[in-house]
């Protein structure tokens, strides 16, 4: 399985049910939605492995332009879906139909969702994911298996788990090296710390 996106302007930010009141539960970094019990994350998750699509839609949403206004523009507001989708699926025909499910879901939580025009829509299901970045095979989200041999410090191996690669000069800083991709900008961070300090750059953090 993989991951099924969508990237969109929003009019507004959402305001969640039952937030009234309580303004930061609508400012957090990532909200799940869609789950009601264990059984239905069990039932979604052996449906994915047997390469069905979940029958309810469950995912993760995120409004960056909440915590970078760059990415907004007036009151409107960049916002990100998320959620486990099997990678073999004709993507290319059922992409739409799944996209407006995925909405329908949020809607049931947020129903002041109102998205802009389509065009400012980009869905992008695990296959697309496979085209656009080679190394990440049949949707693989965090560049690399998830296995023993290839996890903390030696992620994606003893080599290169730091940030530095055997080639002078040549650093990897993504979700394939040590803490991982779970570890939302970790990777990134310890990566720009390094390069920074071997080219005797002033850090600005």
């Amino acid at each position: 399985m993989s991951y099924f996106g969508m990237h969109l302007s929003l009019r507004s930010a959402p305001r969640y049910i039952g937030t009234e009141g309580i303004d930061d539960a609508n400012r957090a970094l990532m909200t799940h939605l869609g789950v009601s019990d264990t059984e239905e994350v069990l039932k979604n998750f052996h449906d994915m492995e047997e390469g069905k699509l979940p029958g309810h839609p469950h995912g993760h949403t995120t409004i960056a332009s909440l915590f970078d206004p760059i990415q907004g523009y007036g009151t409107c507001h960049t916002a990100r879906w998320e959620s486990l989708a099997p990678f073999d699926q004709d993507w290319d025909l059922i992409k739409d139909d799944y996209a407006k499910q995925c909405m329908d879901v949020w809607k049931q939580y947020a129903p002041n969702l109102d998205p802009l025009d389509p065009m400012n829509t980009l869905i992008y299901p695990p296959t697309y994911i496979e085209k656009k970045f080679k190394n990440m095979v049949r949707g693989s989200i965090k560049q690399g298996s998830y296995m023993t041999l290839q996890m903390g410090y030696n992620r994606p191996n003893d080599a290169c788990s730091r940030g530095y690669t055997p080639i002078e000069g040549f650093y990897v800083c993504g979700a394939s090296t040590y803490p991982g991709g779970m570890i939302i900008g970790g990777p990134g961070y310890l990566g720009a710390k390094i390069i920074a300090e071997d080219m005797g750059i002033k850090k600005n953090w």
